[in-house]
């Protein structure tokens, strides 16, 4: 699944695009997430342009009541190559992510499946 696909576009709106980068949320506590784990917010959102991507609804995003609150991860490679996998919330069409990390062992297979 693409992440456009996440947000309910589809079809081929310009969304869909690998090229095309989401709105994202940051706030002080997503940013402090993603920077314990030695990542730059850019390199988060390089991810979501690898045409490469692979996105799923996470469990805690499943049965979600709110339409408005959708959580998924996404692996996915930055511009410099470097594997991660980012668990994030869609809030009103906008990517908020919730942390970041180095792709691991199984992260590695489901990307190179897709």
């Amino acid at each position: 699944m693409h992440w456009g696909v996440a947000l309910g576009f589809s079809g081929h709106n310009s969304f869909m695009k690998p090229n095309v980068t989401p709105t994202f949320l940051w706030d002080e506590i997503n940013l402090r997430k993603v920077e314990a784990h030695d990542i730059d917010p850019e390199e988060v959102e390089e991810i979501f342009t690898d045409p490469d991507q692979d996105v799923r609804r996470t469990r805690s995003g499943e049965g979600q009541k709110s339409a408005s609150l959708r959580r998924y991860q996404i692996i996915g490679r930055t511009d410099a190559g470097r594997l991660l996998k980012v668990p994030f919330e869609i809030i009103e069409a906008k990517v908020r992510p919730v942390t970041a990390y180095d792709a691991g062992k199984r992260d590695y297979q489901l990307y190179w499946k897709a």
